[in-house]
């Protein structure tokens, strides 16, 4: 649009330029009529060309003018459309938040009375078969079972075709220790139900609280010989590694230089026999 005024601009002053020169001319002709006549011509016919110019640069500047507004118009609308997509995504996202701060403010539910229907997940069929959907499918109802019960739970699935053994990994997440008592509740009747699928032979149950993290721990069970599950010990992951740090720091800070004697009974050590 700037470069058309311009230009349009730059046009308009040539022209009057040229109409400068030729009155400057006309004022120094003498009294020839044949020479008056065809400068009358010639100012005929610049003048006409006057006007061309004129309607030419009106009509270019009116089509931009045009253009430019429809460029406007689509871009306020444009604009208008992506207001509308943000303050859209805005409420999903409030939804969203509100959501999950009730979802983790849920308290634990009493486990149901008739359990929890194992039997109503294909454990063979993800056994035989090497099905990525049927086990996310498998995952995400699982999880989605559980989470009353066991807190907000993510559960994964892993298969040993050649063993012919599943095993399952919950992952829970509670507000504070205080719900722990449901958990241990519901986690105990869950096993219960968990005997009834031979299939499933492993099991990691991992506990991790919002408020008191360093409490949070990994409950591992397996099935013995005779089909009953076993607990193996709980492990606190955030409290051994804190003991961990501070036992590797204990250790650096009064570790001092070995003399040879020292250095002697390291080296007999390493070339004894292992103890039975």
């Amino acid at each position: 649009m700037i470069l058309l005024a311009i230009g349009a601009g730059s046009i308009i002053g040539w022209r009057l330029y040229r109409e400068y020169l030729l009155r400057k001319v006309e004022k120094q002709l003498s009294s020839d009529a044949l020479a008056k006549r065809k400068l009358r011509l010639f100012k005929h016919n610049l003048r006409s060309g006057h006007l061309l110019i004129v309607l030419g640069c009106s009509s270019a500047i009116i089509v931009s003018v045009l253009l430019l507004t429809v460029f406007q118009l689509t871009g306020g609308i444009h604009l208008q459309r992506l207001q509308e997509e943000t303050s859209q995504l805005k409420e999903e996202v409030f939804a969203l938040r509100t959501e999950q701060t009730e979802w983790m403010r849920m308290p634990i539910f009493a486990y149901p009375e008739n359990g929890f229907a194992f039997e109503a997940i294909d454990w063979e069929h993800l056994l035989v078969s090497n099905d990525r959907e049927a086990q996310f499918a498998a995952e995400y109802e699982l999880a989605y079972q559980l989470s009353p019960y066991l807190g907000r739970t993510v559960a994964m699935i892993f298969v040993d075709q050649p063993l012919q053994e599943i095993s399952i990994v919950l992952s829970s997440k509670l507000p504070s220790i205080d719900d722990l008592n449901g958990w241990e509740e519901n986690f105990s009747r869950l096993l219960h139900d968990m005997q009834n699928v031979p299939l499933i032979t492993q099991g990691t149950f991992s506990v991790q609280f919002s408020k008191d993290s360093d409490q949070s721990f990994e409950q591992t069970i397996i099935r013995d010989e005779n089909g009953v599950w076993t607990l193996l010990e709980r492990s606190f992951p955030n409290t051994d590694a804190q003991e961990v740090a501070n036992n590797e720091g204990s250790e650096s800070i009064s570790s001092t230089p070995q003399t040879d004697q020292s250095e002697t009974i390291n080296t007999n050590e390493q070339k004894g026999s292992v103890k039975n």
